[in-house]
């Protein structure tokens, strides 16, 4: 008579696949700062378990010797001392690694303790995120953006001033030049010698006052080479435009405005109630960073990925890439019509 079996193995084929898939994210899926530990390794528990049942406890039709012969496994050097230990047994003891590790993690984050911190701190944060937006504080904050982005438009980014700016550094880094030279540094050493000014001073509004040093700053000048007197007065001529640019009604009116915006908002944030809600939430934020910076924490959690990596590595090996190979052989084979049972 015919026969359309459907081989065990198939079904280990399809476990293999999950697991594959499960361990190439289970490390980052497992990461204690993801979820806060919110571990789901167990909701694949019920399909690998019917997978791994129905594989292992189905008897399995007698094969041909060769079908046999591609069942002889070694066993596994580091794993157990069983002898022949199939490799579905060898997915299940690393698969049940990989729950213990995780149920360690999860025993740690479903914790009282942790899970409190982690309440309050998420509470707190609505707390003062509700604060910061209400539609008072959001309408300030949305007017000084606007205020700042006219003052900004207008006398900071326009082409006018971007211009000014550019020539005025320009003219002075070429003046500040000068005023380093070998030339200068005699000339002007030569001066305050002469008028009794100190090589390191001060400067205040005594200096400007004092007889001798307006002699040694009117005779300074008057020595300066004549480029230097010109680009100095250009650039005293441009410093005089852009402050007027600055000094205009318009600008003041926008600059005035933007004050009292921020005033405002330094008033509201300055809240006693709010405050003390971000104090709490420091200290709650410190707790929660000294969880997560558990030795025992980190410990649990390279252990997992350490477990993940050993299964990861043993699905990719050789030894188990043959194993299913020779199932989707026995498959076909199976499956071939014209095979009698």
């Amino acid at each position: 008579m015919k026969t359309n079996k459907k081989m065990p193995g198939m079904r280990l084929v399809s476990l293999a696949m999950l697991i594959t898939m499960m361990g190439i994210g289970l490390i980052a899926l497992l990461s204690p700062g993801i979820a806060h530990g919110a571990i789901a390794i167990k909701a694949i528990n019920p399909l690998r378990g019917n997978l791994l049942a129905d594989t292992i406890h189905k008897p399995v039709a007698k094969k041909s010797e060769h079908l046999a012969r591609t069942h002889a496994y070694k066993k596994p050097s580091q794993l157990t001392s069983k002898d022949n230990y199939s490799p579905e047994e060898k997915l299940q003891e690393l698969s049940a690694e990989v729950e213990r590790n995780s149920a360690k993690l999860n025993k740690y984050y479903n914790s009282g303790a942790f899970k409190t911190t982690q309440h309050d701190l998420e509470q707190k944060g609505r707390e003062i995120s509700e604060f910061y937006n209400k539609p008072e504080l959001k309408s300030l904050q949305e007017e000084l953006g606007k205020v700042s982005g006219d003052f900004s438009k207008k006398y900071s980014n326009n082409e006018e001033t971007q211009q000014l700016s550019a020539k005025m550094g320009e003219l002075g880094r070429s003046v500040s030049a000068y005023f380093y030279t070998p030339e200068f540094k005699k000339m002007n050493e030569a001066l305050e010698d002469k008028y009794g000014i100190p090589r390191h001073r001060e400067y205040n509004d005594d200096y400007y006052k004092d007889e001798n040093y307006k002699k040694y700053q009117a005779e300074l000048e008057s020595k300066l080479p004549p480029e230097i007197k010109r680009q100095t007065a250009e650039l005293n001529k441009m410093g005089e435009q852009m402050t007027a640019h600055y000094e205009s009604p318009e600008a003041k009116q926008l600059q005035q405005r933007m004050q009292e915006l921020g005033d405002s908002l330094n008033k509201a944030y300055e809240n006693p109630s709010i405050k003390q809600q971000q104090m709490e939430m420091d200290k709650l934020s410190g707790q929660m960073n000294s969880y997560q910076n558990n030795p025992e924490l980190k410990r649990a959690n390279e252990q997992l990925q350490r477990s993940v990596a050993r299964m990861n590595a043993y699905m990719n090996s050789p030894e188990y890439q043959h194993y299913l190979r020779n199932l989707e052989k026995m498959s076909f084979n199976d499956e071939k019509p014209g095979l009698d049972n």
